[in-house]
């Protein structure tokens, strides 16, 4: 089980809505693969996105 528990899953739901409801989306799938690299503007952003994913979770 997860550090904190099932309860923590309630808190995630909680917060999940109200980031939802203030950014204007009813259901997950409305911005569900936004980010994707084949629906960027700019690749570059994306590319950026994935280092930065990637080097916060790596220790270099």
């Amino acid at each position: 089980m997860s550090k904190n528990g099932l309860s923590q899953i309630d808190i995630i739901l909680k917060e999940l809505k109200v980031w939802m409801s203030k950014h204007g989306h009813s259901k997950i799938s409305d911005f569900v693969g936004k980010l994707a690299a084949d629906k960027t503007q700019d690749n570059a952003v994306y590319e950026r996105a994935q280092f930065i994913k990637f080097y916060t979770k790596h220790e270099v």
